[in-house]
């Protein structure tokens, strides 16, 4: 009997390796980073880590309600693995701001557009300057990965 690569009914593979592609979609109501001379808003962008693999947002400039609209592709090691997206607000000088940070385990990853409230360092929402906490948007979805090549039981091979 053949055994289906989609477990737990979430749309993950039973077997890692895989690549999963995570899209980082926009933020809502980010909270005023900068003065009120330099725009009074922010430039965020999101640092996306899973496991050592980590990459990069785009920076939208001057905005509270950033949209990126920007694909991610990592390689799922293990089904324990969680995502962590941390937005920050780029700085010219000085380095860039910590705004909010966010971690979902991998498994709860697929099944349409997520939206999550970013939290802060101590694990308390984040308000924006609406007075509304702040959101991070995105979805996320399987890809097949080219060196996940799980082997069916009548013999075929998935993902070369």
């Amino acid at each position: 009997e053949e055994e289906s690569l989609v477990g737990d009914g979430e749309g993950l593979p039973k077997t890692v390796p895989y690549r999963l592609r995570l899209k980082i979609t926009s933020a809502a109501n980010l909270p005023r980073m900068d003065s009120v001379l330099a725009g009074g808003k922010a430039d965020p962008f999101c640092l996306v880590k899973i496991g050592t693999q980590e990459q990069k947002t785009d920076t939208i400039k001057n905005s509270l309600d950033p949209t990126w609209d920007m694909p991610l592709d990592f390689d799922v090691t293990a089904r324990s693995q969680s995502v962590t997206v941390t937005v920050f607000d780029w700085n010219r000088t000085g380095g860039n701001t910590f705004i909010g940070r966010i971690q979902i385990p991998v498994s709860q990853m697929c099944g349409g557009p997520q939206s999550h409230p970013l939290l802060s360092e101590g694990n308390t929402p984040i308000i924006g300057l609406s007075g509304k906490p702040a959101t991070i948007n995105f979805s996320a979805s399987v890809q097949a990965s080219p060196d996940a090549k799980a082997q069916q039981p009548n013999g075929a091979t998935v993902g070369a």
